[in-house]
């Protein structure tokens, strides 16, 4: 997308529908942006799990608003507007979410936004029985300092959380990870092309072009 500069009352209005719906989008278009560029960065492996893990809470979330707001007649006719490709790429976005929501849905609730509780206590009580003859480790050779502190058995316990989310083992999450980075993709160009749609129709901008 090329750059465009406006007045934001002119691309959105508060009490629109289509603009709530895609102001959303917008900033989860961001957030799966930030989290998927953090993850190429990373060099500890500790880094790009978390980053992973993040970026795939901010798809679920986002994609259960997309999800709820397929009914909303606003929403419906400005998707018919778009190019097809940006409707095949909704599609598989919504089909990405939909075939691998009980998975997403176990991450959010017991590895990223939320410690466990409730029912999901058992998720580290399993890990931590499991764990029992693993050598862990804490602090820093750096120095004493917390801000150089890091509680690395808590992350080998994080890690078997999430294994036994995905599906038991290391290999599965990897395999998760594979197959929903398709999903976000589709996500992310459908969001592009959405909001190109919305400067045309809005702003008269030329499609893909940067506005004077």
């Amino acid at each position: 997308m090329a750059l465009h500069k406006f007045r934001v009352g002119d691309l959105v209005q508060p009490k629109d529908e289509l603009s709530l719906y895609l102001a959303n989008l917008a900033m989860a278009f961001n957030d799966l942006v930030f989290t998927n560029v953090k993850m190429e960065e990373a060099t500890a492996s500790w880094e790009r799990f978390y980053w992973s893990r993040l970026a795939f809470a901010h798809f679920s979330e986002v994609m259960l608003y997309v999800e709820e707001k397929r009914g909303d007649p606003d929403v419906a006719h400005f998707i018919a507007r778009l190019p097809k490709e940006a409707q095949e790429s909704y599609g598989e976005a919504l089909r990405g979410y939909d075939e691998h929501r009980g998975v997403l849905n176990r991450l959010r609730n017991e590895t990223v936004f939320h410690y466990p509780k409730g029912k999901s206590v058992k998720a580290i009580s399993k890990a931590i029985e499991r764990a029992q003859n693993d050598e862990g480790v804490a602090g820093s050779e750096k120095s004493d300092k917390v801000k150089d502190a890091r509680m690395f058995f808590a992350d080998d316990l994080l890690a078997r959380m999430v294994f036994n989310a995905a599906g038991g083992s290391e290999e599965a999450y990897v395999h998760l990870v594979e197959r929903l980075a398709e999903a976000v993709r589709n996500f992310m160009k459908f969001t592009n092309a959405a909001l190109d749609q919305l400067f045309v129709e809005r702003l008269h901008s030329e499609r893909s072009t940067a506005a004077s």
